[in-house]
């Protein structure tokens, strides 16, 4: 299917993280097994600590849709607190220097466990 299709291509580094599942009544055999049609996966070797900062670090990740092209996504996490912030494709930011309304809190993220060394 789909996603094993995807998971089996991806290069090397890339590692299918988080999976979402759809079920759909107008295609009812998904409600016994539902669909995966989205999937993230990180870019492991993407994964650096902050220099003056080690608790932030950055990684990139790729979004993969059904019927869409992948998306590369950059964040920093925050290890200690946990939280997250989506950077734009060209930003460079100082994460000591970001205000603590930019900051998204996350409550049991895989990826970030994965990206924070679980």
């Amino acid at each position: 299917d789909w996603s094993s299709r995807i998971a089996r291509g991806l290069p090397g580094g890339l590692e299918v993280i988080e999976t979402y599942e759809t079920s759909n009544l107008l295609q009812p055999w998904t409600l016994v097994k539902p669909r995966i049609n989205r999937m993230v996966a990180l870019d492991r070797p993407s994964i650096e600590a902050n220099a003056n900062a080690p608790r932030y670090r950055k990684a990139s990740l790729y979004l993969f849709a059904r019927y869409q092209p992948p998306r590369e996504l950059r964040q920093i996490y925050d290890c200690e607190t946990g939280r997250r912030i989506d950077l734009l494709p060209s930003e460079t930011v100082d994460p000591t220097e970001i205000p603590e309304a930019a900051w998204e809190k996350l409550v049991d993220d895989p990826i970030a466990r994965e990206v924070c060394g679980g």
